[in-house]
């Protein structure tokens, strides 16, 4: 009898990728960009919004306060009842529906489709991609904001890669963070392709107290670190990297946006 543990689906992949820590912390971190990415996609009153892998609702609730018809779509449970308490704070009517952005459980038509660091995270972001381009009513917009792949998450995910058993492998989700990246392998899917860079911030007494932090709270760095041959070594090592990132108390994470007409 063979003693490998079951592969799991996508929807238990994400469920151990983010119910296991309280991302609505970290929600408030990155909730600038989702004003970002909504000024950026030129959302009125008049248009229908797709926000995929909507987690706690950022952009979703962004994009209802200017008026929007909002649409959030996440594969995890616990993050939509998140984004349905933070819409209920206002009065926001949102349609929030659980389901899969490689796969997602509705047809075009939308003016705009969004998505804030959540389609190149998961298991196919090619797949993703081309349903964020789907969900797009044709002369619509679709933009996304990746973690930059040469900001301190792309960094941090590439001193994992010496430490994790997918190898370099486990750095491709931010390729989508990379304009060169993007534009060679995704410009024919778009009439024209835009990019923009941002920044958010954390604020801590060191690097040392950051990467603490951002282990507590944020799936995306605690369940592959948890997953590392290596633990005490790949924690120097993002020590370093996240003094590289670190100046006067404050954390800079940088990303990039990404804005097309399909």
């Amino acid at each position: 009898m063979s003693d490998a543990e079951p592969e799991l689906t996508e929807a238990q992949r994400v469920e151990a990728l983010w119910s296991r820590v309280p991302y609505h912390q970290y929600a408030r971190v990155v909730a600038p960009a989702a004003a970002h990415l909504v000024d950026a996609a030129d959302v009125t009153a008049d248009d229908s919004v797709l926000d995929v892998a909507c987690g706690t609702g950022n952009v979703a609730i962004t994009a209802a306060r200017r008026g929007a018809d909002v649409t959030g779509i996440d594969l995890n449970g616990d993050m939509l009842e998140w984004a349905q308490e933070n819409a209920d704070l206002i009065d926001a009517e949102i349609a929030f529906e659980r389901g899969d952005a490689t796969d997602l459980p509705v047809g075009g038509g939308y003016d705009v489709v969004l998505s804030s660091f959540g389609h190149h995270l998961t298991s196919d972001p090619v797949t993703a991609t081309e349903e964020l381009v789907r969900a797009a009513d044709p002369g619509g917009t679709v933009a996304y904001t990746a973690y930059a792949l040469d900001g301190v998450v792309g960094d941090a995910y590439d001193a994992l890669a010496d430490y994790h058993p997918r190898g370099d492998d486990v750095v491709k989700p931010f390729y989508w963070g990379d304009a060169e990246f993007v534009e060679n392998r995704f410009a024919d899917l778009f009439e024209d392709l835009e990019f923009d860079r941002g920044e958010v911030h954390m604020h801590g007494l060191s690097p040392t107290h950051m990467v603490e932090h951002t282990l507590d709270i944020s799936g995306a760095i605690r369940t592959p670190f948890e997953q590392a041959t290596d633990q005490d070594a790949l924690y120097d090592e993002w020590v370093d990297v996240a003094s590289d990132y670190f100046a006067d108390n404050v954390y800079t994470i940088e990303y990039l946006l990404v804005r097309g007409t399909v």
